[in-house]
């Protein structure tokens, strides 16, 4: 407009002298340039403009207000809908809290910016003013209620507090398969319900993506059946949706795509009733292999067979971005769902997760961003791309910065935002200059596939983060959680979305002390419960790396398999962790034990086992190595008593139950039939993963059934071989082995033999029994010397150095006859070294059942045979 209106001037005042014309189309021809470089600026330029603010809610306030009441009356009671007074009044640009006491019935009242923030005021009142929680195992069945006093406590003072991060992301694409895959309308509810208390704004919203996906393709003329081959079963259709896979698990059928088309209206209208922006899928390229044969002149490219799986489930068409069919595609796309689903403006499409693209010329690579975003364009003028950052992890051989940059430009900068989806461990804005200008959001990533260990690095999460914040030049708009998996781990989740309210750093250790006292609404700074979770922060979250199990894991009798070095996480400092839960059995009443205090003791003794596990592996494999029978027999035996041991203390709890995954799977089916293949498709996920065990194990979970019965029986197999062959005097056949496990594991995933879904035992009583077994030296077993070392031949040195669990391992081994707390196990005591700090042990019956030579002469007879 501005360009246009000089123009006409110019035209009017062309009968001016030539010297004044000349001077006056100088100027106007300035002043258009200055006007171009402002539209360039303004589409190019600063992202500043509209992505460093919090995204915005189209939802009334009064109906948002309303949802936080709802919540209110669902978690903890309509009665406290009287004592909380709750207001909504945007003001600034930054989403805001504030509590104060109140007067009369009321007890307190709490203003915010809008419902996410109002939500967020109310759970930090919940946590610091009542001693309450609300998070992953907290009561049956999940976290459904929070149980708080009659008359709620008036907060000792007001407080207003500011959001430091725009954007406050969650979820993974990951975690729509390896957690919500069967979740039910109420499951979800309590997870949104967990993320407006916990201040997420901005989550992913992929359920029931294959309903647009499906109407797509039907405008192309494909048929159905055409269709659901390329969809692939429900466990794993995240990946078929990110171009990795097509029909493993499959077919898809009417009745999943129409009931999660059903759940999603359900799950985006109550993200958008508490004022959050949804991301929703886009079009990122992928098509049915009918598609190509129906249209044979389109351009297209296929991907590599993903993880090795065979050609009919892999080599995936991506329809190249010159082919003017995918600008019709993407925007069909997003105008087909968004009659359906609505719209929040903001599009995730990934065309190169773990796929390598199939040229890495720059100008193709800034076409293929630009067509995928025009696409999103074409269809919504007010879109926004959200791009999963992770091909630039995983893919850093080829995803050079020359490529990462042309790849971004295809995009204009406040069009684009990126998730640095592992910035924890591998932060990608350092290697670009943020990116290039383009905002991001910093992502902890922390799990995998949904494996239970116990880890993270609570300290570095902080101060990483406050360093991408102040790094100069940073185009950090938020935080995100992108685990992909969640349910593990609930202390890393709430430290995360309580930052995003603390402006300055703060000390770890009494934070842990503040989540402990709340989550078990326990007070005390000296109690057994709080310092269990000292131990635990020392032991187990001032790590960064997770701890791989070795009983979910693929059994081998191959040294290598013990990974060199000991893992980061201390396993001595955790045993004791597991000591002070057993001593708080005693100080807490009966009555005060609740569901959140029974599921971390379960985690913590099921950690404490698989810790225990990795050392008896460690004893059972340097026995194969030196072909010592009575010593394979010995620390396979009690290889197989902790995975029965483990399947016991997780039983007591239903956050640790195969039968309860199996169960939900087969809620999905409407017929015989479709009940038998999400049943497979809930065990072949979290066991072989693909149809010969492409990912096997990717996915293990410590769950009672699956610990007690699949990994029980890989086990139990790989020990009974070896022996065999060992007492035959023959080679273990390690190739043989591979494929009875898979036969085994193959015939596990095809049954369907029922698992139970509720709790059995008694977490108490059993931890108790489990810690006295493994934890607990037995009198008269040893003599202790205090300030000294042993000096003798080592056996092993575990990872354990905890005296208890040392005297266990020393018991299993035959040829042991003493350990020191270094953490070494001896097979001889020559004599004993002054060292403070160190205490050493002799067994005081100490024997060995044969002499040296008779020993040697049947180790060397045994070696003959052995490697015949």
């Amino acid at each position: 407009e501005l360009w246009f209106i000089c123009y006409k001037k110019r035209k009017v005042q062309s009968h001016k002298t030539n010297k004044e014309a000349c001077k006056h189309q100088m100027m106007y021809k300035l002043l258009f340039v200055s006007c171009i470089f402002l539209c360039l600026l303004l589409n190019y330029g600063s992202f500043a403009t509209e992505l460093s603010s919090p995204p915005q809610s189209s939802t009334p306030i009064a109906n948002q207000l309303s949802a936080v009441q709802g919540l209110i009356t669902r978690r903890f009671g309509s009665q406290y809908l009287s004592q909380i007074a709750l207001t909504i009044h945007p003001q600034g640009s930054n989403d805001y809290f504030t509590i104060s006491p109140g007067s009369g019935n009321t007890v307190v009242n709490i203003t915010a910016s809008n419902g996410v923030s109002l939500a967020s005021g109310l759970y930090w009142y919940l946590r610091y003013s009542c001693n309450a929680s609300f998070t992953w195992g907290a009561s049956n069945q999940n976290f459904s209620r929070v149980q708080l006093p009659s008359r709620l406590p008036i907060p000792k003072q007001s407080q207003t507090t500011s959001s430091r991060a725009a954007y406050r992301y969650y979820f993974n694409t990951c975690t729509h398969s390896y957690s919500a895959v069967w979740w039910s309308w109420e499951r979800w509810e309590e997870e949104i319900d967990w993320m407006a208390l916990h201040g997420i704004n901005f989550p992913l919203s992929f359920t029931g993506a294959e309903y647009s996906m499906r109407e797509l393709f039907r405008s192309y003329n494909l048929t159905d059946e055409e269709i659901y081959k390329f969809f692939s079963g429900a466990a794993f259709l995240t990946w078929q949706r990110m171009g990795n896979l097509k029909g493993w698990g499959g077919p898809l059928g009417d009745y999943w795509i129409e009931q999660q088309m059903l759940l999603q209206k359900k799950i985006v209208a109550r993200e958008r009733e508490f004022g959050m922006s949804t991301v929703l899928p886009g079009f990122a390229g992928f098509v049915p292999d009918a598609f190509v044969r129906k249209y044979p002149h389109s351009k297209v490219t296929q991907s590599s067979n993903w993880n090795r799986f065979p050609k009919e489930y892999s080599f995936v068409y991506l329809l190249q971005p010159v082919d003017p069919m995918f600008f019709d595609l993407g925007r069909k796309f997003v105008e087909i769902q968004t009659r359906v689903y609505g719209t929040d403006h903001y599009y995730n499409a990934d065309s190169f997760n773990e796929l390598t693209p199939a040229s890495g010329d720059l100008t193709y690579l800034k076409q293929t961003s630009a067509a995928v975003y025009r696409g999103m364009k074409e269809a919504d003028p007010k879109a926004i791309w959200v791009m999963q950052g992770w091909l630039f992890v995983e893919g850093n051989r080829f995803w050079t910065s020359p490529r990462i940059e042309a790849y971004l430009s295809g995009v204009a900068n406040n069009q684009m935002l990126i998730l640095d989806l592992y910035a924890d461990q591998a932060p990608i804005w350092q290697k670009t200059h943020s990116f290039y200008g383009k905002p991001f959001i910093w992502c902890l990533l922390h799990n995998f596939g949904g494996r239970r260990a116990l880890y993270g690095h609570l300290e570095k999460y902080q101060t990483e983060f406050m360093a991408a914040e102040n790094t100069a030049g940073s185009t950090i708009v938020g935080l995100g959680l992108t685990p992909e998996a969640i349910e593990q781990n609930p202390i890393v989740y709430e430290l995360m979305t309580e930052m995003t309210w603390r402006r300055t750093s703060f000390d770890i250790e009494q934070w842990v002390i503040q989540y402990a006292q709340s989550r078990y609404s326990t007070h005390g700074a000296d109690s057994s419960i709080v310092n269990a979770w000292r131990r635990l922060l020392q032991g187990a979250y001032s790590t960064s790396r997770e701890s791989l199990d070795r009983i979910e894991l693929v059994p081998s009798a191959q040294i290598g398999h013990l990974w060199p070095g000991k893992p980061e996480t201390n396993a001595t400092a955790i045993s004791e962790a597991w000591n002070y839960f057993v001593q708080s059995i005693h100080e807490f009443p009966a009555s005060a034990i609740n569901h959140a205090w029974r599921y971390d003791c379960v985690d913590v003794t099921r950690q404490v086992l698989s810790n225990l596990f990795y050392d008896t592996y460690g004893l059972w494999l340097t026995a194969i190595q030196r072909h010592d029978i009575s010593s394979v027999q010995s620390a396979g035996t009690a290889m197989l008593q902790i995975i029965t041991d483990m399947d016991q203390i997780l039983a007591t709890h239903d956050g640790y139950l195969l039968g309860a995954w199996i169960s939900h799977s087969k809620q999905w089916g409407n017929t015989t039939e479709g009940r038998h293949l999400t049943e497979f498709n809930a065990r072949n996920q979290i066991t072989l993963w693909g149809p010969d065990g492409q990912i096997n194990t990717y996915a293990a979970k410590h769950w009672s059934g699956l610990v007690g019965d699949y990994y029980h029986g890989g086990w139990k197999l790989i020990n009974d071989q070896v022996l065999a062959a060992m007492k035959a005097g023959k080679p273990f056949n390690e190739p043989q082995f591979s494929k009875d496990l898979f036969q085994y594991q193959y015939h596990w995933g095809q049954s369907r033999n029922i698992y139970p879904d509720y709790e059995t035992g008694k977490t108490e009583q059993v931890t108790r029994e489990l810690n006295h077994k493994y934890n607990v030296m037995k009198s008269g077993e040893y003599q202790e010397m205090d300030n000294r070392y042993i000096n003798g031949e080592t056996l092993e040195e575990p990872w354990t150095k905890d005296a208890a669990q040392l005297a266990w391992l020393c018991n299993v081994e035959p040829r042991c006859v003493g350990f020191d707390t270094e953490g070494r196990l001896f097979r001889t005591v020559t004599g004993y070294t002054s060292h403070n700090g160190v205490r050493s042990f002799k067994k005081i019956h100490s024997e060995t059942s044969k002499t040296f030579g008779e020993e040697m002469k049947e180790r060397i007879g045994a070696w003959l045979h052995f490697d015949e």
